[in-house]
């Protein structure tokens, strides 16, 4: 049987390489760390194995794939976050793809799943209608500030101030 090089690279990953060499934030190694825990959770269910019996032969494009639309579909959870997961994995397998040169096809997979686009909000201008509405709800409030809130030294509203609303 041979050794089991995966639990040493994610080790390292986390510990040497994250921390250490690319001096990431607590938090980023926190979010790592769950996005991880998630997909190791989902490999052994999907293998029927144990986490701890996982190796890299069991970490494939198709079960990253499969990870991935479990986390939309199944926990119902945004393409930000879909992509955060991405994310994680595809750090690992570049960390992987520098250190283990037999992993290099597998890796090279993974790090091929693109990232998704959220669709943008569509921004569109006001129309007369409810430009008119606004103006008409808010200038009483502005008249009201300007010509009665705002006295002059002499005890006066600033009359010009009214004239020039109106």
């Amino acid at each position: 049987m041979k050794p089991n090089p995966f639990p040493q690279l994610l080790h390292a990953f986390f510990h040497g390489w994250l921390v250490h060499q690319r001096n990431v934030s607590h938090h980023t190694v926190l979010s790592y760390r769950h996005s991880w825990r998630l997909f190791l959770r989902f490999v052994a269910a999907q293998k029927t194995k144990s986490v701890a019996k996982l190796g890299m032969d069991d970490l494939t494009v198709v079960e990253v794939l499969a990870f991935l639309k479990d986390v939309e579909q199944v926990r119902k959870s945004s393409i930000g976050t879909r992509n955060c997961r991405l994310a994680a994995l595809h750090s690992f397998f570049k960390f992987v793809a520098d250190r283990e040169p037999l992993a290099a096809a597998q890796c090279a997979a993974v790090l091929g799943i693109p990232t998704k686009q959220a669709p943008v909000a569509e921004v569109r201008d006001l129309d007369e209608d409810e430009i008119s509405a606004i103006l008409a709800h808010w200038s009483f409030y502005i008249f009201h500030q300007i010509c009665f809130d705002s006295i002059t030294p002499a005890g006066e509203p600033p009359t010009p101030f009214c004239v020039c609303l109106y």
